[in-house]
């Protein structure tokens, strides 16, 4: 409900019928920004992922798809974003069902701030990013059609699971932000382009999108790859997701360490 796109239900099978897909791959960060990287581990699961794709029967390239760089823009009205309206939107929602306010201490000086930086924004700022995003889409769009592609092959996330300490606070962590200075929120969502610099763009475009655990690191905690669709073509993203996992299940793999164990642990009266 409320999805501007809804799928096809009579759309024709394809991959899970014995279709063969064209498929693209990249591992370069959709989002350009200083420094921002993908993890070596992180990319070779996508390769890894595309092999098995190519093994399976489909056609995979490599494709140089469309980024955007936030910073490069020229902003007439300042840089603004749709998230942190939306958050305010959200967190007044949550203070109308539990019936009071919420506060800083609710919620962490983070979404705090960033809250509050959303109820900031002018009409005029999110008429321009609103602008910004479509520009994106349709270069999205046209690139897409010009290297005929089916699906879009890339990591989930930049970065290998990130240790808790990356954001706890002092003492415990270093993720210290302060109400008092918004800047320290910036540079405390910085370690966080990293989990969002393959997945954003698609929240834009409408397109049908999956990760699937498909890889493991050296601690053997998941690595995950996304696979985006054309729109309303779920059913060639769900079909050929259904394939990988058929090729490599993941549902019996778990880490060394996992809530199962800490869960028995506490069962068991920590027994040794």
């Amino acid at each position: 409900p409320g999805d501007p796109f809804a799928p096809v239900d009579d759309a024709p099978r394809t991959a899970g019928g014995g279709g063969r897909l064209r498929i693209g791959i990249t591992t370069t960060p959709f989002l350009v920004a200083p420094g921002l990287e993908t993890d070596a581990v992180v990319a070779h699961v996508a390769t890894e992922t595309a092999d098995l794709l190519a093994e399976l029967g489909h056609t995979v390239v490599p494709v140089d798809p469309p980024r955007y760089d936030l910073l490069a823009h020229d902003w007439q009205y300042g840089l603004s974003g749709p998230a942190p309206t939306m958050l305010a939107r959200e967190l007044d929602t949550v203070a109308k069902i539990i019936g009071r306010p919420l506060t800083p201490q609710d919620v962490g000086p983070v979404l705090w701030t960033l809250s509050q930086q959303g109820r900031s924004f002018s009409a005029l700022q999110a008429l321009e990013f609103a602008e910004f995003m479509q520009q994106t889409c349709v270069a999205v769009d046209r690139w897409w059609d010009e290297d005929d592609l089916d699906l879009l092959l890339t990591p989930t996330v930049g970065r290998r699971v990130p240790p808790m300490t990356d954001y706890l606070p002092p003492p415990a962590g270093d993720y210290a932000v302060s109400l008092d200075d918004p800047m320290t929120t910036a540079y405390a969502l910085a370690p966080l382009l990293p989990l969002v610099c393959f997945t954003q763009l698609f929240n834009w475009t409408g397109q049908p999108a999956v990760s699937l655990p498909l890889g493991v690191d050296d601690d053997g905690l998941p690595v995950g790859v996304q696979l985006a669709a054309r729109r309303l073509r779920e059913d060639q993203l769900l079909d050929v997701a259904a394939e990988l996992e058929t090729a490599r299940p993941w549902a019996g793999r778990t880490p060394a360490v996992y809530a199962g164990i800490a869960s028995a642990a506490s069962a068991g009266g920590g027994q040794g």
